[in-house]
């Protein structure tokens, strides 16, 4: 027979003295520790005051037999774990029936065999060790589960509010670097100019950086609210691209906009700052003598769909579905160039969903990238208020 686990406590609870000294005697010999009980009222007190780890529970008892001793058991949410075993010479299959409705674990017909009871009561015993054990590790993953809330929680109130407080100094230095350009680029060597123009690219790059990080956590938690207005794509893309290339220097960026305004209602800038970042995205990753970016929008049936094409290296199509999680790169080995700064396009996407649209990419490696979105001309709300009202006239 397998060891037995130091401290096992098994109750025997049998009217028949003789009967509980002879399974008592036999457990002890195997080195559980007995209590033996001669009435059910006792072994429910003695269960209460010191739970065991398994009840050998005879059935035909006075005042209270071992249907009605299981049934209390089960009732009380401290015992309730304890596995019982029947024994008793009822063999008739209804009686069994009775015995595992009552919580019963199994079943020994008396007279019993000595092995069975040793196999029985080891093989319960166990399952209900594994039991604990897997209680146990459930407590605590959930103990384990509340603490990383806790530092979740701790950690979204205080990420914002240091990025937060990065960015005035980050904004005063970009200011310096505009002044420096400005006020002092003929007495700069050219080094020294070459310093001035990173330090004014980074610090722009970090500061666009920290805002995409508080407007995800603002659009994460429902608090950015947009301010909706008629709004032309084909406008809002031209002043974007205008700002781009005035930083960048040599125009790369042609358009396929449609004859009429294509109009939607939305928030301006947050609009501004979606074509901003797929557009800002793509001239990263094209190549400096002949990248080229097209933006087209086509209007169609109440809706605008807009595609920023570039001719870049492309994106592999295992890291196509990830492109738009947060935090997530993925780098291109040859090229060396990141498909995505970790949070740019996670804003995209939320922008766009906000509007009531949706956002995807289609591209093919050494063939370029198209980053496209839909928006609803619409507007969200405006489409949201129709369904309202459609509701309200079906009453």
């Amino acid at each position: 027979m397998t060891s037995t686990a130091p401290g096992t406590s098994i109750m025997v609870v049998d009217d028949v003295p003789a009967n509980a000294r002879l399974l008592g005697g036999i457990l002890r010999a195997q080195g559980y520790q007995v209590r033996e009980c001669l009435d059910g009222t006792a072994a429910l007190a003695a269960a209460a005051d010191f739970p065991p780890d398994l009840i050998l529970l005879d059935i035909m008892m006075p005042e209270l037999n071992g249907f009605a001793v299981c049934e209390r058991l089960k009732a009380d949410e401290k015992l309730a774990s304890i596995p019982v075993i029947f024994l008793s010479s009822l063999s008739d299959a209804l009686d069994k029936v009775q015995a595992f409705s009552a919580g019963g674990v199994g079943y020994i017909t008396k007279p019993f065999q000595i092995v069975e009871v040793q196999v029985r009561v080891e093989a319960h015993l166990t399952i209900r060790r594994l039991q604990v054990e897997l209680e146990a590790r459930n407590r605590e993953l959930m103990e384990s589960k509340e603490r990383l809330k806790e530092l979740q929680a701790l950690q979204d109130s205080l990420v914002p509010m240091v990025v937060h407080d990065l960015i005035n100094p980050l904004t005063a230095i970009a200011c310096f670097a505009d002044s420096l350009e400005t006020a002092e680029w003929e007495n700069l060597s050219a080094k020294g100019r070459g310093y001035v123009e990173h330090i004014r690219k980074s610090a722009g790059f970090l500061i666009e950086m920290s805002s995409s990080m508080l407007d995800v956590r603002k659009m994460e938690s429902g608090q950015m609210q947009l301010n909706l207005a008629a709004c032309d794509l084909g406008a809002i893309a031209c002043e974007v691209v205008s700002r781009l290339e005035a930083m960048q220097g040599e125009p790369r960026v042609a358009f396929a906009l449609p004859g009429q305004p294509a109009v939607v209602r939305g928030d301006a800038l947050l609009l501004s700052r979606l074509f901003q970042n797929l557009v800002g995205n793509a001239l990263k990753f094209v190549p400096v003598a002949t990248g080229r970016v097209e933006i087209g929008l086509e209007p169609e049936g109440g809706r605008v769909r807009c595609t920023v094409r570039d001719n870049g290296p492309g994106i592999p199509p295992e890291h196509q579905g990830k492109v738009f999680d947060k935090f997530w790169q993925g780098t291109a080995r040859q090229q060396g160039c990141k498909y995505s700064s970790g949070l740019g396009l996670t804003f995209c996407k939320m922008v766009v969903e906000a509007h009531g649209g949706k956002i995807g990419v289609e591209s093919e490696v050494g063939a370029g990238s198209a980053f496209w979105f839909e928006l609803p001309q619409d507007g969200p709300q405006k489409r949201a208020g129709r369904a309202r009202k459609a509701g309200g006239n079906q009453n």
